[in-house]
């Protein structure tokens, strides 16, 4: 059994039915799960007596607010030694073991072309970094769950405490998986951002999907319609999003 980790900032545009969806599609698809841990703000759908949760704040950018919940979670909880990163926008398809997500990468490290400015500095400074380790400088950043190692995951403590203050901060996963010789076979990116990128990914047999806060209304009637119409064992027994 393996557990669950979505950190989670503040409530999204669609006022977090992401999420609501995402658990649904971990019930109903995910065969050796664990416990769910939920580290940041907390969707107010969520029974807290039913999850761990831990409420740590933002302290900076996005990179940095990624490690820094990370980072907190494995200090003050129990969670499992390997466990699953988890974000509130990534839905399962269809039966998944979580023990066998492998590590994916996209590429190297620049090459993509997505993602605003302040994110592209973010890689090329990831990048920098990487190369002056002497480390592979694989493109980790794709939009599905990974295994993050505890012990592993806390030897980088000092690489990001030095970026705390930082505006653009690290790529965690890119130097979590770079830095530690993860296997990492390569695997094109599941994000559906527009109805091009959806007719696309619809020809392919993934094993989850990711949207993005504009793409994400025109899917959620599908997924609720086909995978997600059952309440998750997290949810309150009041909640009136998509009884």
């Amino acid at each position: 059994m393996i557990d669950i980790l979505y950190i989670k900032g503040k409530e999204s545009k669609n006022y977090d039915t992401e999420m609501l969806c995402s658990l649904r599609s971990v019930q109903k698809y995910v065969t050796d799960l664990g416990r769910i841990y939920v580290t940041g703000e907390c969707p107010q759908f969520i029974d807290k007596s039913k999850i761990t949760y831990t409420q740590i704040p933002d302290i900076g950018c996005p990179a940095i607010n990624h490690w820094w919940k990370v980072y907190n979670t494995i200090k003050k909880t129990n969670i499992s030694t390997n466990f699953v990163l988890m974000y509130d926008d990534i839905f399962f398809l269809k039966p998944v073991k979580l023990s066998k997500i492998l590590f994916y990468q996209k590429g190297i490290l620049g090459e993509s072309q997505t993602g605003g400015k302040a994110y592209q500095k973010m890689i090329a400074q990831t990048k920098q970094y990487l190369l002056h380790k002497g480390f592979t400088i694989n493109d980790h950043e794709l939009h599905m769950p990974c295994i993050y190692n505890k012990k592993l995951f806390m030897k980088l403590e000092n690489v990001f405490a030095k970026y705390k203050n930082d505006k653009y901060g690290l790529a965690v996963r890119s130097v979590y998986a770079n830095s530690f010789k993860y296997k990492q076979p390569f695997k094109e990116d599941v994000k559906v951002r527009d109805e091009k990128e959806f007719k696309e990914f619809k020809k392919r047999k993934e094993m989850c999907v990711s949207t993005s806060d504009a793409s994400f209304p025109f899917l959620v009637g599908p997924f609720l319609e086909k995978h997600m119409t059952e309440r998750s064992k997290w949810e309150y027994d009041n909640c009136l999003l998509y009884r």
